[in-house]
């Protein structure tokens, strides 16, 4: 068993937009032939969008997927077949990193989101009192 990590960062700039992906390579012999190969799966996805100024603009996105003996993976079957797929993604632009790498940029993404968890109800303007009629 063999663990790859992938790190992603969009939007440069006010936005805080990073994707790590942790993935398991397993050997696998396929039913049938028999034949020996790969089998890949995601012990952990992260991804987190924030703005790095709330008090212009508050958006914050975060997910976080993981699990052990998860049946969620990617369908690869080669490493080579993952790594190309990562440098070919025409949506994000993969890095393949250190699992301290990773921990380190984990640590991070928690650590950001815990400075702006939850909507700030106060920096919302108060909602209309009078309301409009059309006849």
């Amino acid at each position: 068993m063999k663990v790859h990590y992938f790190y992603s960062r969009q939007r440069p700039g006010n936005f805080f937009d990073v994707k790590l992906q942790a993935i398991m390579e397993e050997d696998v012999t396929y039913a049938g032939s028999n034949e020996p190969g790969k089998s890949f799966l995601y012990l952990e996805i992260i991804d987190i969008m924030l703005n790095q100024n709330p008090e212009q603009f508050q958006s914050v996105k975060f997910k976080i997927d993981f699990g052990k003996n998860s049946s969620h993976g990617p369908g690869y079957r080669s490493v080579k077949e993952m790594l190309e797929s990562k440098a070919k993604d025409d949506f994000e632009e993969w890095h393949k990193i250190t699992r301290a790498q990773y921990e380190r940029l984990r640590k991070m993404i928690f650590a950001a989101y815990a400075k702006q968890q939850c909507m700030d109800f106060n920096l919302v303007a108060e909602p209309q009192k009078n309301k409009i009629r059309i006849l």
